[in-house]
């Protein structure tokens, strides 16, 4: 987002090559606590909490796109699919 405000005044090519939610899967205990409903499901919690935070973190960037005026020229996207099938 650093990058985009200070940046705005000009075109830029921004490509963001996000390595999660690959493994291994390192997410703060709050992103996968919803998901942890039993001791087997700890590895999917974890997966689904990267996918949360990836989420709402393209989310933090699509407002400060909107704040900044920069969603109608920007194109924002992510091709990060699942390696666990």
């Amino acid at each position: 987002m650093r990058f985009v405000s200070e940046n705005k005044e000009k075109p830029v090519f921004l490509y963001l090559a996000l390595n999660a939610p690959h493994g291994p899967y390192y997410v703060p205990v709050e992103w996968a606590k919803p998901y942890q409903v039993d001791p087997e499901s700890a590895p999917f919690a974890k997966f689904y909490g990267l996918c949360t935070n990836i989420d709402h973190n393209m989310g933090l960037l699509r407002a400060h796109l909107d704040e900044h005026g920069l969603t109608d020229i920007t194109i924002l996207m992510t091709d990060n699919g699942t390696a666990a099938g």
